[in-house]
């Protein structure tokens, strides 16, 4: 395990270190990337996104609110899928 480090820019962003990027695998521009944040430890997890079809899959106007919702600013954070249908039903 090593430690990295990355600067923080004026509008709050950073670029992922070459490492971190192979250690969660290739990632492109527009690609989706999650933080699974644990705020009793302080710890945060990053993973790359792969957006796929549930078992029913989403119409194509589900999918159009799911690309929106993804580059909103800031994200949006649900406390269940359930949480987050319901979000898609409001849009």
């Amino acid at each position: 395990m090593n430690w990295l480090t990355a600067t923080v820019g004026t509008k709050g962003q950073i670029t992922l270190p070459k490492k971190v990027r192979q250690a969660i695998g290739a990632v492109h521009p527009g690609d989706l990337v999650g933080f699974l944040v644990d705020e009793n430890g302080g710890v945060v997890k990053i993973v790359r996104m792969d957006v796929r079809p549930a078992e029913e899959s989403y119409t194509a106007e589900e999918m159009r609110k799911l690309v929106g919702l993804a580059k909103e600013k800031g994200g949006k954070t649900f406390g269940s899928s359930k949480d987050f249908l319901k979000h898609l039903d409001r849009m």
